[in-house]
């Protein structure tokens, strides 16, 4: 799970960014997250995937939902308060 959350994060380094993506031409990196410090709760739930998927052991199928909760309301994020 760590590695998922980390996943969905603003990369702090230039590391954490592809190559293909540090180009001079402006292409936008969407991330879900500032940093994984605000995730204020995580809920896990499995279900067995139906269908011949016995050809690829490593495949799975992620759904994620989130609740976005606004921390400080600022003129940028007032779509998010309902």
């Amino acid at each position: 799970m760590k590695t998922l959350i980390d996943a969905l994060t603003m990369p702090q380094h230039i590391e954490q960014v592809l190559e293909k993506t540090t180009t001079t031409k402006f292409e936008p990196l969407y991330c879900l997250l500032e940093d994984d410090s605000m995730i204020s709760g995580l809920k896990i739930e499995s279900e067995r995937l139906l269908g011949d998927y016995s050809q690829t052991a490593d495949f799975v199928k992620l759904t994620i939902e989130v609740d976005v909760r606004i921390k400080r309301p600022m003129i940028y994020n007032q779509s998010f308060l309902g």
